[in-house]
């Protein structure tokens, strides 16, 4: 998986942000109980809204390549 993700990583600020979510994840199952599921599915939530925020951004600022 981590193969595929650095494919697709264009920036060290990128693979940056994955070491963080990656961080809390562990996080989450480290401390276990009954919401675990519920947590991981917010973790999940912020970080695509995140991503998407980001790239907004970047088409209204004119900073998306073609291809993308």
């Amino acid at each position: 998986m981590m193969e595929y993700l650095l494919k697709y990583t264009d920036s060290e600020d990128t693979l940056r942000a994955y070491g963080e979510f990656g961080e809390k994840w562990v996080r989450i199952m480290e401390a276990g109980g009954s919401d675990v599921v519920a947590h991981t599915k917010k973790l999940l939530e912020d970080w695509h809204q995140s991503v998407l925020e980001d790239r907004i951004n970047k088409i209204m600022n004119g900073e998306l390549d073609d291809d993308q």
